[in-house]
Parts: structure tokens; sequence; C-alpha cells
């Protein structure tokens, strides 16, 4: 496994820059992390993988991402770990280098901070895996931050483990806006 996309269990924010990502990439290896393949099968797509505890999957939902075809990894409740977090150390056992996750935003704060915190995951790096959360901070930010409430146009930059931008007017996300750049152990 060289390349996928994790659906996580967030709001699918669906546009362009989800629609890039799939267009990107008609070979990456598609995994539901619990819940996030819901979104997966919305779309009409069959996940490779459903992974987690399978407590936001009906018996309804997981039987129709395995009569697509789907494997799936179930985990026991009582865990240290997201279900997003699962699917992340699987793809990085996997050999995966380049990682894109959708769903990673939503409105629970906890979850969104968990989420964006697991970029930083260590036990992820060992290969130089490629990871970013799709719409990931201008959501952010206009959710939950000084973007929040605000109309007309918000622009948006944030610089720490990387640098990234958005543009938003009236609360919405203006398309190939953001943008991002992130290095992990000198590599792109």
């Amino acid at each position: 496994m060289k390349r996928a996309i994790i659906f996580a269990n967030g709001d699918l924010n669906p546009g362009p820059a989800v629609d890039a990502i799939l267009n990107e990439c008609e070979t990456c290896v598609l995994i539901g992390a619990d819940g996030g393949a819901r979104h997966l099968l919305a779309l009409d797509l069959a996940p490779a993988l459903v992974i987690g505890d399978m407590d936001s999957l009906t018996d309804a939902q997981i039987a129709q991402c395995e009569a697509r075809g789907a494997s799936v990894l179930r985990h026991p409740p009582e865990k240290d770990e997201t279900d997003l977090e699962l699917a992340l150390l699987h793809v990085a056992e996997q050999g995966a280098a380049w990682v894109r996750i959708i769903g990673a935003m939503g409105n629970r704060l906890d979850q969104l901070l968990a989420n964006v915190l697991l970029r930083d995951l260590a036990r992820l790096w060992p290969q130089g895996l490629a990871i970013a959360l799709v719409r990931a901070a201008g959501v952010a930010t206009m959710a939950f931050g000084a973007g929040q409430n605000q109309n007309g146009v918000v622009i948006m930059l944030t610089i720490g483990t990387g640098i990234g931008s958005a543009i938003f007017l009236d609360g919405k996300l203006v398309p190939n806006t953001e943008l991002g750049h992130l290095q992990i152990q000198g590599k792109d």
C-alpha cells in the first residue's frame, strides 16, 4: 500500500478539496475509520477496510461494507486509540507513504483536536509518512476560532509545523484557496 485515503467519522465537508483528493488518487486504498465508512457508502465508494470498535455503524452498514469487499478489523471499545488513530497506525504498518484524511472535522471539539494532533504521532513517522487532513485548519478556524460568526472575507494563515492558508467568504471556503505545506524529517 503506497497511498491511502482514510474517511473519519466527522463532517464530510464535500466540495473542491474532497473532490480533488478523490480524483487525484483513483488507485488509493480507501479506509473507513469506524463511522467514516458511512461517508464512503454515501459517495458510492467501496472501502477496502473498515477499522475501529464499530460503535458508530449499524450492523446493516457493516454488512453493506463487507458486501462491497471490505475487510473489517473490529477492536474492543475499551482501547487507548481513537478509531482514526487505529486506521493511521494500520496504514503506517502496511508501508503507506502518502495518506489523506477526509472527515476529521466535526462539531465535537475534543475529537477535532485529537484528530489534528494525530499528525504528530511519532509512531507514524518511521517511513516518513506524508499525512494531511483535508480542509482541516481553515474549517476549524471558522468553526471554533477567530473566524467564528464573521461575515465578509476571512483570510486564515497558519504557521507551525507547516504553513497553510485558506480564504473564506461569508463563512464558506473559496475553492482552491486552502493550501498547505508540511515537511516531516526533511521530506514533503
